[in-house]
């Protein structure tokens, strides 16, 4: 590019057109008779090559070349502080996805590759993303009565989200009344867990894991097409309440037999033939529900339930009471509507708790209307249970 020169005071004796010019260098085998001076006046003393000729250029010209010259200048200046500004962004960015990375475990090398760098970019993306996705779930986590409690009820959920198997925390959860078909062996995962509601879905089993949770005192699995229990959950012995009704069920394994804190159990509106003989093993049950199934009696083992105060057998097809069910002594409800009972046991004085004959379903006292009762006990229950129990004794 040609540069030009200073400007040059117009020289005494030249023309007005001259007087107008500009000097600016040139290449000396350019300039030599290429002067557009019309003054003949002898170029300045070479310099490197280069003559001082003078350009018919006007002054407004030149002012106009400096200024763009300048504008220029300062654009790649800018440009070069731009590209440094970036650089020290980008090697602050990399240090701390470094540091980032290497709180969670990766080991990158000092000097990364740009492609190293793409992937330590992914990988800390990855890593935000799941944290989001976790506390996403963890902000609906509250504590109520000193336990750490979520509620994904009625969410529309066909299988819980991954995530949730990261808040070991939880206490308390609750999946009731979703699409659930399945729960994966990642339950096992939440170790804290003390209640578990998964009522109201589509489950056809439980996964064995569910064994893995030695917390668990309360498991509502009632409303869901279960057709069978896993025998693991005999390890969760600290169930207090188990709920399994309204299901498929024709059975229970024998290993509930270690459920020996289990004081509720409903097994109502199942399938069952004969009463599992591992309910006898529970011990301390004061809650036992097995109304409208296919029950055709009940064992003299009953007797081993001495702190049952609530049994109810409505809706099955017994046709007498055992007489060992005389010595449960602290039943408060007693409950055999709707069933083919002609009999009862002459012990059933015995019952005292049993304070009325009871019509309202949640009412205390023996429920035993709606059966094929055999005269006199029929009448004789007309005046009352009392009026039976003077009957049974006198006969």
């Amino acid at each position: 590019m040609l540069s030009a020169g200073s400007e040059h005071s117009p020289l005494e004796g030249c023309s007005s057109t001259c007087q107008s010019t500009v000097a600016i260098w040139m290449p000396r085998a350019i300039a030599g008779t290429n002067s557009s001076c019309s003054c003949n006046v002898n170029s300045a003393k070479p310099e490197n090559g280069y003559e001082m000729i003078w350009d018919p250029m006007s002054r407004r010209k030149k002012k106009l070349w400096d200024a763009a010259n300048q504008i220029h200048t300062q654009k790649d200046e800018e440009n070069d502080e731009n590209e440094k500004l970036q650089e020290v962004v980008s090697h602050k960015i990399v240090k701390a996805e470094r540091s980032h990375c290497a709180s969670m475990g990766g080991k990158k090398s000092k000097e990364a590759t740009s492609k190293d760098m793409k992937f330590v970019g992914r990988k800390s993306a990855a890593c935000e993303e799941t944290v989001t996705s976790s506390d996403r779930i963890r902000k609906y986590v509250v504590m109520q009565f000193g336990y750490n409690v979520l509620s994904l009820a009625r969410q529309g959920m066909i299988a819980p989200p991954e995530e949730l198997w990261e808040l070991t925390e939880l206490q308390k959860l609750n999946l009731s009344l979703n699409c659930l078909c399945f729960l994966p062996s990642s339950v096992a995962s939440l170790q804290n867990l003390v209640v578990l509601n998964l009522w109201g879905n589509q489950l056809t089993s439980l996964p064995p894991e569910i064994g893995q949770l030695r917390n668990l005192k309360v498991l509502f699995a009632y409303h869901n097409h279960l057709t069978d229990v896993p025998e693991e959950l005999g390890f969760c012995t600290k169930l207090e309440v188990l709920s399994l009704a309204n299901n498929q069920l024709t059975s229970l394994p024998d290993s509930l037999s270690a459920l020996t804190s289990l004081q509720k159990l409903n097994l109502s509106h199942n399938n069952i033939v004969y009463l599992p003989a591992c309910v006898y093993a529970m011990k301390k049950l004061v809650f036992l529900h097995v109304a409208c199934n296919r029950l055709e009696n009940i064992a003299e083992h009953i007797q081993a339930l001495a702190d049952l105060k609530t049994l109810i057998v409505e809706e099955n097809c017994i046709h007498s009471l055992p007489k060992m069910l005389c010595c449960l002594t602290k039943l408060e409800l007693l409950n055999v509507d709707y069933n083919d009972i002609q009999n009862v046991p002459a012990e059933m004085h015995q019952l005292s708790r049993l304070q009325k004959l009871a019509a309202h379903p949640l009412d205390k006292g023996l429920h035993i209307m709606h059966n094929p009762l055999l005269k006199p006990i029929k009448e004789v229950l007309d005046g009352g249970l009392q009026a039976l129990y003077n009957y049974l004794k006198a006969n």
